[in-house]
């Protein structure tokens, strides 16, 4: 998590706002300070908690995201909460699926223009053995 400028950036400033706060309750007076600093303290932490499990979020749709670019067939279809990181998953899920469609429309196509060219190349040989054959037997009777 810090290795984000932006919530380092936020860390800094909610530091100095928090020492700010402490340091003018404690100014006014010992229990407008505790209670400065305890808030402070619990606004942290709640930060942090609710930050951390947002990135262990974002870091299992990153690992669901790298297991499908290396071909696994794995796809976890699970979180059903609402709100940001839940859309994104549900929209990369629907990507995931439709490029899986596509790809394996891709191989069917191949396989169909595979199958095709060796049925022309068979049509092809068909008349030129047919003909070698008759060309043959044409200059072994004269």
């Amino acid at each position: 998590m810090l290795r984000n400028r932006e919530f380092r950036r936020f860390a800094i400033l909610f530091s100095f706002m928090a020492a700010a706060a402490v340091m003018l309750g404690f100014a006014i007076n010992t229990a407008a300070g505790i209670l400065a600093a305890s808030s402070s303290a619990a606004f942290g932490t709640a930060f942090f908690v609710f930050t951390k499990a947002r990135y262990n979020s974002i870091a299992r749709i990153s690992n669901q995201i790298n297991l499908v670019l290396h071909n696994a067939d794995h796809l976890y279809i699970g979180e059903s909460d609402e709100g940001e990181l839940s859309i994104l998953h549900s929209e990369i899920t629907k990507m995931t699926l439709r490029i899986r469609e596509q790809n394996d429309a891709l191989k069917k196509e191949k396989e169909h223009l595979a199958d095709s060219l060796a049925d022309i190349a068979h049509q092809l040989r068909t008349p030129l053995t047919s003909a070698n054959l008759h060309f043959v037997l044409v200059s072994e009777s004269s």
